[in-house]
């Protein structure tokens, strides 16, 4: 089970793209790992926005970087 990396093409503006060069370099990181990070920042938060109820019982909302419970569940 040796599956390839998908790929994602996104077209954004010149100047979001300067943008993130300034911010990987400042950062020491790569666009791909700033891209990455921001949107698996995005998948939680919708998660968390349109979780029900029933979600919140049977569900555990983990933070995926430190492996800590998130504030739902304390």
């Amino acid at each position: 089970m040796n599956e390839k990396p998908k790929q994602l093409i996104v077209r954004v503006p010149d100047s979001f793209f300067k943008h993130l060069h300034q911010v990987s370099a400042k950062r020491n990181t790569s666009i791909r790992k700033l891209t990455i990070n921001a949107l698996l920042k995005e998948l939680r938060a919708l998660n968390h926005e349109y979780a029900t109820p029933e979600d919140f019982k049977f569900r555990q909302f983990w933070n995926i970087k430190d492996k800590t419970k998130g504030d739902n569940n304390e």
